[in-house]
C-alpha cells in the first residue's frame, strides 16, 4: 500500500476489534510509524484523517 490508494476499510481477520468505519472507502494520504507497532496508514475518509493498520485495508486501486 502506498500514498494515493483507493482503500475499502474492512474487518481485520487477525483483530478482535470492529471499527466502525467498515465498509467506507478513503484514500491513503500517508504513513506514520508507532513505537513497538506497525506501520499505520493516514486514510482520509469524510474529510477527516484516521489511522489504520494494514489488517483493516483493502486496496480497490493502485495509484501510479
Amino acid at each position: 500500500m502506498k500514498v494515493g490508494d483507493l482503500v475499502m476499510i474492512v474487518q481485520s481477520e487477525t483483530n478482535l476489534l470492529h471499527t466502525p468505519f467498515k465498509g467506507q472507502v478513503g484514500v491513503i494520504t500517508g504513513t506514520r510509524v508507532l513505537p513497538r507497532s506497525n506501520i499505520w496508514f493516514k486514510v482520509m475518509l469524510g474529510g477527516n484523517i484516521r489511522l489504520f493498520r494494514s489488517g483493516y485495508l483493502k486496496v480497490l486501486n493502485e495509484s501510479r
